[in-house]
């Protein structure tokens, strides 16, 4: 795995760190993008994008948007520790898709955070400087796509124990982009049940008290949202 340089806020530096690519048992391929050529790096190379989700300790997973050469094997890789993201993971490999040059992880923080709904001030800058590469009206396009293969994507990860980002797919149902499903209430429910646990074992240890829990766990969700 690359060497991790992000500030807390899930900042990357600019230093441009070619990771060399390869399935590994404890990494998951969850989408592949389309094969095209662009600059990557300083060389013109056939790539392409995709979302993985990258086991970090047991249940805990690193999910994000990379780009790798055909030929070489080479390219970047970006995400965050949270659980997979798979409304906002094929979005942000949409714009990369859409990108002719890829100079750094920088640009695929750029695209995760433009393929989000809810752009948090301190994010501002990194949406509009890859929006103004892709155009706005390509971005506003690029939101409201679903992947076609979601339902089998969610049934293949939680075969292998992959958690789920159940918040977002319920997000896209109230938007109207997405209808629910007994596959897609499914994920839904498994990311309740590991919010009311992960919150339990936080009570049991002191960490949350039964009488705060609420207005904490509120205020954590609340930051977690602000962070998609």
């Amino acid at each position: 795995m690359i060497e991790q340089e992000r500030t807390r806020n899930g900042a990357v530096s600019n230093v441009p760190e070619v990771e060399k690519w390869e399935e590994k048992p404890q990494t998951f391929i969850v989408f592949k993008g389309k094969e095209r050529e662009v600059i990557l790096g300083k060389e013109r190379a056939k790539v392409r994008p995709f979302v993985e989700a990258r086991r970090v300790f047991e249940d805990i997973f690193e999910s994000g948007v990379g780009v790798v050469s055909i030929e070489t094997n080479e390219g970047y890789f970006w995400g965050l520790i949270e659980d997979v993201d798979l409304i906002g993971g094929y979005r942000a490999m949409k714009i990369v898709e859409s990108l002719d040059t890829i100079d750094s992880r920088g640009d695929l923080c750029y695209a995760h955070y433009a393929a989000l709904r809810e752009i948090h001030p301190s994010n501002r800058d990194r949406v509009d400087k890859i929006t103004s590469r892709i155009g706005e009206e390509a971005r506003e396009e690029i939101l409201k796509m679903i992947p076609s293969n979601l339902e089998q994507t969610i049934t293949n990860l939680q075969e292998k124990g992959v958690p789920i980002n159940g918040w977002v797919l319920e997000r896209e149902i109230k938007a109207g982009t997405l209808k629910n499903s007994p596959v897609i209430e499914s994920a839904i429910e498994d990311s309740r049940r590991r919010g009311e646990e992960a919150r339990k074992k936080l009570e049991k240890s002191g960490v949350l008290k039964p009488k705060r829990g609420n207005i904490i766990a509120k205020a954590l969700e609340r930051l977690r949202q602000l962070r998609k």
